[in-house]
This record gives C-alpha cells, sequence and structure tokens, in this order.
C-alpha cells in the first residue's frame, strides 16, 4: 500500500577529503510524489551510517564517518497519502477551517488553519482520519442553511454535529469536497395599510402576514 510505503537508500561515498582536511558533506533530497489526485509526502524516519548535519521532512545533508567505500549508508523514507480535500465557500459567504492534524497545500507547504473566502474554493491535502473544524461566515444578506459533503468524508454525529450544524466537525477519510449552502434574505417594508389592518405576502408557495410599518424577512 503506497498510502504509507516505506523505502530504503544505500549510499555508497568517500567520507574524508584528504586534500581539503575535511569531511565531505552529501545532500539527498526525496520529492514530493504526486499520482490520481493524491500527493505523497516523505518523511525520513531513520538513518544509520551517517553524521547528520541538517534534515527536514524531505532532505537529509550528512557527512560519512570514516574513509570506506564498502561501508554501507541506509536512510529509511516513509511515504504518507494525503488526500485532496475541496473545500467551497460559494456566494454566500467564507468558510474558516482549522485542522487537528497537518493540512497540505501546494506551494504553501503545511498549514493548521485557513480560511476560503466568499466565492472561491480550495483544495488541501490531508491524511487519512484527518478531523477538521469547519466554520461558515454568512456575508451579508444571506444565512447558512448547510453542508454537503461528498466523497470520502462524514459528519462526527457522535460528538452532537449535523450537516446543519455550524461549527461542524468532520473526518476525512479520502477525496472529499465539502460545500457551505446559504439562503439568501429578502425583506420588505410595508407601507399603506391603515392602522389595524393586515395583508398577505405570497412568496413562492408560502404566505405571511403582514402589517402596516412593519419589516417582512423571507
Amino acid at each position: 500500500d503506497f498510502a504509507m510505503s516505506t523505502s530504503k537508500v544505500n549510499f555508497y561515498g568517500a567520507g574524508y577529503n584528504y586534500t581539503t582536511n575535511n569531511y565531505i558533506q552529501y545532500t539527498i533530497s526525496f520529492p514530493i510524489l504526486y499520482s490520481g489526485g493524491v500527493y505523497y509526502v516523505p518523511t525520513i524516519t531513520s538513518t544509520s551510517g551517517i553524521h547528520i548535519l541538517s534534515e527536514n521532512s524531505s532532505a537529509v545533508t550528512f557527512e560519512i564517518p570514516g574513509n570506506a567505500y564498502n561501508k554501507i549508508t541506509i536512510i529509511q523514507v516513509s511515504y504518507t497519502a494525503f488526500y485532496g480535500l475541496t473545500i467551497n465557500a460559494s456566494f454566500g459567504g467564507s468558510v474558516s477551517y482549522s485542522s487537528y492534524g497537518a493540512a497540505y497545500v501546494p506551494s504553501v507547504g503545511y498549514v493548521s488553519n485557513g480560511t476560503v473566502p466568499q466565492g472561491t474554493s480550495q483544495t488541501i491535502y490531508v491524511t487519512s482520519g484527518t478531523t477538521i473544524i469547519f466554520t461558515d461566515n454568512p456575508a451579508s444578506g444571506y444565512t447558512f442553511m448547510n453542508w454537503s459533503i461528498s466523497g470520502s468524508a462524514y459528519v462526527m454525529p457522535g460528538l452532537g454535529y449535523s450537516s446543519s450544524s455550524n461549527p461542524i466537525v468532520i473526518q476525512v477519510t479520502g477525496s472529499a469536497t465539502v460545500t457551505a449552502n446559504y439562503i439568501y434574505t429578502y425583506s420588505w417594508y410595508i407601507t399603506g395599510l391603515n392602522s389595524g389592518d393586515s395583508a398577505t405576502l405570497y412568496v413562492g408557495s408560502n404566505s405571511y402576514t403582514v402589517t402596516n410599518g412593519k419589516t417582512v424577512s423571507v
């Protein structure tokens, strides 16, 4: 399963440069891979036979103690799958998110939270089992209605959440899409009725009783 695969690199090289009287420094980088809508992000899990000078999730700079070409240097790397989660804010407002676990954003790197502006969408990449809190921020005139969730993600009902909760907690197990849905609120200010009189306002299949000088929001 490449979603959590491990590979080893056997490296052969000289350790000491007698001309400069210094140990030779090597740097090995491990690329982030992309296939089928999934990013595979490397993590260096163990090393042996080297003196590490610097290290991050995808590269290591090191020296080899001694000067034996036949000395085996092993660098072990694990690749973890990060699945695409598309967040649609639509035109009704922005959506804020906070991830319990690192989320990967191409060209940015790892993030733990962010906001998708009104009328836009963003795809972040998370590991299977990641839990995320989404909060909808309705724009003026809009009212939040519910969330649409498709793909490999589900609401956490055991924590008291449903698709109409705001905020909501969702767990992601694979590629998925989350969309915030809204309704637009129309308002009428009623005039022209005599004091004490009322009228009926029809909007689609719904009817509303109105009186003079009152605002009706639908």
